[in-house]
């Protein structure tokens, strides 16, 4: 008689140290509203190939074998916030929703625009959860960028076949999450003490070859929410897989509000597709909170065989949002103690996830 064998449980990935960052944990911190936020790419079940990552185990991607790890990788985490991309709408309805709903939790989820991939529930878009006794879900919304392509067209008056072309040029069919949330007073201090705070979740378009949609995506996203966020004075935290590095266009205007010369070429590239963009900035002052704690950011947050660089962030306000610490990423030597690149069997996503504790300044 032949049996299949028998796999051990998930082999959960080495936990990670937390990185204070000096003079933040002082007395004065302690008197305010204090919250842990994570960004992760989960790397969704329709990506998870042996085609893709051929260096892994076919059972190690199977996505029964990685929601265990994830979903205990993010309970373990203790977080208030949980931005995760690449999450599949079956999986975040079947398995993350429930889980992490029994664990204090409520959650949101926004598809990308494309339909499903094949079979009901296969395409994938960013979820946002947060603990349901630290926030108050107050407002939210999606930004499609599809729609904004499609609306810019509009406004420049084009017309067929310059329209056709110009759409198809820059709908990729990613989409952000906004939410507005007002942070519950701890123990016996009075509701109006509360505040609130802007969370977004988003996730840039991935081809390496087209940096001036990614540029144009930062671009469109900044303009959908500067007016609200400077206007009624909110802290805002930006999560995401922007598929940019730091030497990046598109790192260069989240952390500087404008591109510098280098990116002339590239914002000349964008201006092409859009017609003449008018003060190519924005006002949101930002800052990343891997890069600021560390004075650089992580050499790597994806690591597989073909690719190892940093795409992930996580922005925040300094002016309103303070960091006190942040979680330390594994090394090289760290993750090939587990297999060749990630995914692996103890790291269940090509991507790492990035944790911070965030204080929110009175």
């Amino acid at each position: 008689m032949y049996t299949e064998p028998v796999l051990g449980a998930p082999r959960m990935p080495p936990r990670r140290g937390l990185h204070t960052i000096p003079g933040a944990g002082g007395a004065a911190s302690t008197t305010l509203t204090r919250f842990r936020v994570i960004s992760y790419n989960i790397l969704a079940e329709i990506y998870a190939t042996k085609q893709a990552y051929p260096y892994c185990d076919s059972w190690s991607l199977a996505w029964p074998y990685r929601r265990t790890i994830i979903i205990q990788e993010l309970l373990d985490s203790m977080s208030h916030v949980i931005c995760l991309q690449e999450v599949q709408a079956d999986s975040y309805e079947n398995d993350l929703l429930p889980a992490l709903s029994s664990m204090g939790y409520d959650g949101l989820f926004k598809q990308k625009t494309r339909e499903s991939m094949g079979q009901y529930g296969k395409v994938d878009g960013c979820a946002t959860f947060w603990k349901r006794s630290k926030f108050l879900l107050m407002e939210n919304y999606s930004i499609e960028f599809n729609e904004c392509v499609v609306r810019a067209a509009t406004q420049l008056g084009l017309e067929d076949p310059d329209r056709h072309r110009f759409i198809s040029r820059m709908c990729k069919d990613n989409i952000a999450q906004v939410l507005v949330f007002e942070v519950l007073p701890r123990g016996n201090r009075s509701r109006m003490s509360s505040n609130h705070m802007c969370v977004v979740n988003t996730h840039l378009y991935s081809n390496h070859l087209r940096p001036e949609i990614k540029l144009w995506q930062s671009y469109t996203l900044l303009r959908e929410i500067e007016d609200f966020i400077l206007n009624q004075e909110l802290a805002l935290v930006i999560c995401g897989d922007f598929n940019s590095e730091p030497e990046s266009a598109v790192y260069e205007y989240m952390s500087s509000g404008s591109c510098n010369e280098d990116y002339n070429a590239l914002v000349d590239e964008v201006c092409k597709s859009l017609g003449n963009i008018d003060h190519f900035m924005h006002n949101i002052d930002l800052s990343s909170a891997m890069g600021s704690s560390f004075g650089m950011e992580p050499h790597f947050t994806n690591y597989t065989k073909l690719f190892k660089g940093t795409l992930d962030y996580i922005w925040f306000t300094p002016g309103r949002l303070k960091i006190l610490a942040v979680t330390d990423l594994p090394s090289e030597a760290d993750i090939s103690e587990h297999g060749e690149a990630l995914p692996s069997v103890s790291y269940p996503s090509d991507h790492l996830m990035l944790c911070c504790d965030v204080a929110q300044l009175s």
